[in-house]
């Protein structure tokens, strides 16, 4: 079972774009373990609470990681979308064919994209009709821009027209400002993260000194109540840092899919 979950795990990952390296997966759970276990030692951990908390970091590192492999792709998967629009906006107003255009920007696509965009070629090279050969890109990547841009290039192929390069130049301007709003607002997630787990690592700090001051005054290390008390702040540590990845996130799919 656990086989099966590591190498869809490494599936996952590559299915994102990225090479998994098991060494270097290794090495940071490795520095985790360590951290788990220097905390445990100036805090007094006690063994059993530093062992179940070694277990729960071994299952909470993969997720993390896997979360921030996701949140790469999703971003890396827009700035192709967007981009392919661009190179679209761009091509058409140069030369007004779809099927020129698609052939022209086809190189700046990849993976499920690109495979649309070459099924598109296929059916209009077929003969189909634009809208039934565009339909399986539209339906992969239904955005309102995207499809407005659509419905404008099949426009000009079917009536043509003079000043069809303004309609262009506003879902350009459109895009632009979509991407502007888009990074600044993961920019802020990102910040926010990082502040979180700044406060996370502030509180060990603040939380190491208070022990050393309370140690002079009550020898408290081996009592019950105190390896619970630090075993349930190490966990609520688990849950911010988790929580943070979790929660403080927006997807970067503007496109919805109907397939």
């Amino acid at each position: 079972m656990l086989k099966q979950l590591l190498h869809r795990y490494q599936q996952d990952i590559v299915g994102f774009g990225f090479v998994y390296r098991p060494y270097i997966h290794l090495s940071i759970l490795l520095l985790m373990y360590a951290s788990v276990i220097a905390f445990a030692y100036f805090f007094k951990m006690n063994y059993i609470f530093m062992t179940i908390t070694c277990i729960i970091a071994t299952f909470l590192f993969p997720t993390i990681l896997y979360l921030l492999y996701e949140y790469s792709n999703e971003e890396n998967e827009f700035s192709e979308f967007t981009g392919f629009i661009s190179h679209i906006c761009g091509s058409f107003k140069l030369h007004p064919k779809i099927l020129n255009t698609l052939l022209e920007c086809e190189h700046v696509t990849h993976g499920k994209l690109q495979q649309k965009v070459q099924e598109v070629i296929v059916n209009l090279k077929n003969g189909e009709a634009y809208d039934t050969s565009l339909e399986p890109l539209l339906a992969s990547y239904d955005y309102h821009l995207f499809r407005n841009l659509i419905q404008l290039m099949i426009s000009v192929e079917y009536f043509g027209a003079n000043t069809y390069e303004e309609g262009i130049n506003l879902i350009q301007d459109d895009l632009d400002d979509v991407i502007e709003d888009m990074y600044s607002y993961q920019h802020n997630l990102i910040q926010i993260r990082t502040k979180v787990f700044i406060l996370c690592v502030l509180s060990i700090i603040v939380s190491f000194i208070c022990k050393r001051m309370m140690s002079h005054l009550f020898n408290f290390d081996n009592h019950i109540m105190y390896q619970v008390t630090l075993f349930m702040y190490v966990m609520a540590l688990f849950t911010s840092i988790t929580a943070s990845q979790v929660f403080l996130r927006h997807t970067w799919c503007i496109w919805r899919t109907h397939e």
